[in-house]
């Protein structure tokens, strides 16, 4: 089962599947506007956009979107809009920006006028890899291109407002997305007409064109609906060696996700995966489609097994995930009506939190990464969970109302990373998965819960919200348990304590050793542990902890560190350094250089080297090992 490819408009094949967000129309959709994009020379870095619409005389507002879903903060990129110019038949309008909001634009339609005319340039910012998200991602070869970009309407619900997109690419150039072909055609050869849409689904629908493309159709469970791969790269050649290794992964994808979730939520399914180092690595959730953005080996076999890939093999099924938990089910807060409108980001930690340990027990259960390295990258996360500033006063719910205002900033201040969303929320969610295979003898786990919570009939792409006392009320129907209690020592409260419940509740014990985990910065040991300092392969000092053993006799991040007791600086010498303090009996003296001065350094009192660490509990069922094992044989092995 697949799509077929559709040849049309001056050579250019499209393999295009029909989706609709909101597909039953209601009367208040009545304004319609029709966005011409030509993009057929992205290498000039502005894509001229035109915009015409049906409008009334008198006042009249217009929003570019500021709340794009999935974003969870308002990153729309305002700067990348210029020459803005807006016509009623051959007269040019005078317009304004809202001086309280600067994605708002007031204009005066004038009277007899029944159409305007906008036009725009959309300029995407070179190499960044966000412009996946939200605008245009560029290559040589290939772009990543976000109708959002081209969304400047009237003010006003996007559900109510239809659509229709036609556009331009470069010759010989080809395209996927969820959206259909329009039978009409464009009228215009080498430009592409889409069925219109509402806004809101048009936004939803990102589109991936390219020279190279390949579409490639995937095996489904009977009765399934449909599912495809589009890949493309810079060269045929890159399509023709990695579809072999990608095409068994995302088959096995396929059938993981509907045993996990048992019902999907769209009328087809388009997996457009772009591997190129042209642009980089990213993607982002949409509801019947995903557009992610990967090295061309980052797949292989042999490097996804390496301890620095963990967040590319999570990269697609964790995105794919989204498509029930924060597509389908959506926080209170989060309004499809509008991506101009105030949103809360309350539920974060269900939103992400949730999805990312999904994603990651899909990830292992379809082959993506093995059970044995992911486990690895959890013992990384909870460790790592001592470092966070925030942790000693605030809880992921309040990280979870913050988290649109701190999105893009680092863990220097004192707040939490937002990270700490994600993966400590994974952890949390990860023990409630073990305690419910513990209170239900194994009979049900968290597998029950997503059927529970995400269920019920496909009526093609909806929205459903969801509040705490949701959630809540599916754990007790899976298993009768404290769920109150939890979700409020886990989420609302504050712990020092590291988030390894899970782990222990499965039947694995965290600890430590002196066995470095060869997981910590560009895949260096992790020295944090044992005496509270982060150092690089140079011996530059990355991070020091608060009260740290390092931060208590005055280590510091514009330190270097040149000698370890006496010899000469490298990371074995370093951690032979610390294994030597076991005990106590002896100090590690590290020769510090800083403005190019030098110091000796003297660290008294340490325990010696210390790696997080997990063994078996042989006394439990080891739930971690059936956590992740396959739910199904179907698909390519």
């Amino acid at each position: 089962m697949g799509f077929s490819k559709i040849a049309a408009l001056a050579g250019i094949s499209l393999a295009l599947g029909v989706v609709l967000l909101f597909p039953h129309r209601s009367q208040a959709q009545t304004t319609a506007l029709t966005i011409r994009v030509d993009a057929s020379l992205p290498a000039s870095g502005k894509i001229p956009v035109k915009v015409s619409l049906a409008a009334s005389p008198g006042p009249l507002t217009l929003a570019f979107p500021r709340w794009l879903p999935g974003m969870h903060a308002p990153e729309s990129p305002l700067g990348n809009y210029g020459s803005i110019a807006i016509k009623a038949t051959s007269s040019v309008l005078e317009w304004r920006r809202d001086p309280y909001d600067p994605y708002l634009i007031h204009t005066t339609v004038p009277q007899g006028a029944t159409n305007l005319e906008i036009g725009y340039n959309y300029t995407p910012e070179r190499r960044r890899s966000d412009e996946v998200f939200y605008g245009i991602a560029l290559g040589k070869q290939l772009a990543v291109i976000n109708p959002a970009a081209f969304a400047l309407a009237p003010e006003g619900d996007s559900k109510a407002i239809v659509a229709r997109l036609l556009l331009t690419l470069p010759s010989g150039w080809t395209a996927a997305s969820a959206l259909d072909l329009d039978p009409a055609g464009s009228g215009v050869v080498g430009t592409i007409a889409f069925t219109p849409v509402s806004l809101y689904t048009l936004v939803d629908s990102p589109i991936m064109a390219g020279r190279y493309h390949q579409t490639l159709p995937l095996s489904t469970p009977v009765g399934d609906v449909r599912h495809s791969l589009d890949l493309f790269a810079d060269s045929p050649e890159t399509i023709t060696t990695k579809a072999p290794t990608v095409l068994p992964l995302m088959t096995r994808l396929v059938f993981e996700s509907n045993h996990l979730f048992g019902v999907r939520h769209y009328q087809r399914f388009r997996y457009m995966l772009a591997l190129t180092k042209q642009i980089g690595r990213n993607g982002l959730e949409h509801h019947a489609s995903v557009a992610y953005v990967l090295e061309p080996d980052d797949l292989d076999e042999n490097v996804r097994s390496t301890p620095q890939s963990g967040w590319n093999s999570m990269l697609i099924p964790h995105e794919y995930v989204h498509s029930w938990n924060g597509k389908f089910r959506r926080p209170y807060g989060e309004n499809p009506a509008s991506a101009s409108a105030q949103q809360s980001a309350d539920l974060i930690w269900v939103y992400e939190g949730l999805t990312q340990y999904l994603g990651d027990v899909l990830m292992v259960r379809s082959g993506f990464r093995t059970a044995a390295a992911f486990r690895n990258d959890l013992l990384a996360r909870a460790s790592r969970m001592r470092f966070g500033i925030g942790r000693s006063w605030q809880s992921l719910a309040d990280a979870s109302l913050a988290a649109p205002y701190i999105y893009t900033k680092g863990t220097g201040s004192s707040m939490r990373s937002v990270n700490d969303i994600y993966y400590e929320g994974e952890l949390a969610w990860f023990e409630a998965d073990a305690i419910i295979r513990r209170e239900s003898y194994g009979i049900r786990s968290l597998d029950d819960f997503c059927k529970v919570f995400f269920g019920g009939a496909n009526r093609g792409a909806e929205v459903k919200s969801y509040t705490r006392e949701d959630v809540i009320d599916s754990l007790k129907r899976v298993v009768a348990y404290d769920w109150n209690g939890f979700i409020e020592s886990h989420f609302y409260g504050v712990s020092k304590a590291l988030p390894v419940g899970g782990f222990e509740a499965s039947g694995w014990h965290f600890g430590y050793s002196d066995k470095p985990l060869n997981e910590g910065f560009g895949g260096l040991p992790d020295y944090r542990p044992s005496f509270g300092a982060l150092v690089g392969a140079d011996g530059r000092v990355i991070d020091v902890l608060p009260d740290s053993a390092a931060s208590r006799v005055g280590l510091g991040i514009e330190d270097t560190i040149l000698g370890v007791n006496g010899l000469l600086f490298n990371a074995q010498n370093l951690l032979d350094g610390l294994k030597s303090t076991r005990g106590g009996k002896q100090p590690l003296e590290l020769l510090v250089s800083n403005d190019g001065k030098y110091r000796l350094v003297r660290v008294d009192g340490l325990d010696g080297a210390r790696f997080p660490t997990l063994t078996r509990d042989t006394k439990k069922t080891d739930l971690y090992a059936e956590i992740m094992a396959a739910g199904t044989s179907g698909g390519a092995k």
